[in-house]
């Protein structure tokens, strides 16, 4: 992940020493989010639980963008498309179900505009995120184990020009992340006898593991700001 980072300040100081000058923008965002969480509990052979459930929340965003200079001046389509990277830091919070740890990071972004009238523009996103979450607590879990995962933060949205330098942001968001979590909980099991050996079978230890996959859809509304 250190390497991932150090990758997008290489490039963005490359960017920064091209002769050619692009376009820089910070943006801020917040909406309203819906989450599917799916939950699956395990302790082999005698523990399975699945949960579903959907939950309304809130997302929040900070964004830097740099759009590369267009490099051609033909008039076709192709020509107008930009390509640009971006980096953000992003926080869902939900109202009741998985917890997460914190903000999540999207070290990269790469981002692709293309203007729709003379100053609007339609764009998408797409890049890893860094999530961070809790195990959900049910009767077979009854330990809190966190863990980190790398999923997907994509977008489409559009900009409409407020002014020279401060423009307006439309966009729909998708993320989406599995967690693994190792051990929940332990399940002692009773001594039971065996037809077998003909004998019992002292209790036994199951570890309880839990598996957590989270999709999230958000309606954001933003405003930024051009350098």
């Amino acid at each position: 992940m250190r390497n991932l980072v150090k990758g997008v300040f290489v490039v963005m100081a490359l960017a920064l020493a091209g002769e050619a000058r692009g376009e820089w923008t910070l943006e801020l965002f917040s909406g309203p989010s819906f989450t599917n969480s799916e939950v699956k509990t395990k302790g082999e052979p005698t523990v399975k639980r699945e949960e579903t459930s959907t939950r309304t929340g809130n997302t929040t965003s900070i964004r830097g963008r740099y759009f590369f200079p267009l490099r051609t001046t033909e008039k076709d389509l192709l020509g107008k498309l930009q390509y640009g990277i971006g980096t953000e830091i992003s926080y869902l919070a939900m109202r009741g179900g998985p917890s997460l740890l914190g903000p999540s990071l999207t070290p990269i972004q790469f981002l692709f505009r293309y203007p729709l009238a003379e100053k609007f523009h339609f764009y998408l996103s797409v890049g890893p995120i860094i999530f961070g979450a809790k195990s959900v607590k049910n009767e077979f879990a009854t330990d809190f184990e966190r863990s980190h995962a790398v999923g997907l933060n994509t977008g489409a949205g559009l900009e409409i020009p407020l002014s020279e330098k401060i423009f307006f942001s439309a966009e729909y968001r998708y993320l989406d992340a599995a967690f693994q979590f190792d051990k929940v909980g332990t399940i002692v099991t009773p001594p039971i006898f065996n037809p077998i050996i003909g004998a019992i079978v002292d209790p036994a230890d199951i570890n309880v593991s839990q598996a957590l996959k989270l999709r999230s859809h958000s309606v954001l509304l933003g405003i930024g700001y051009k350098f």
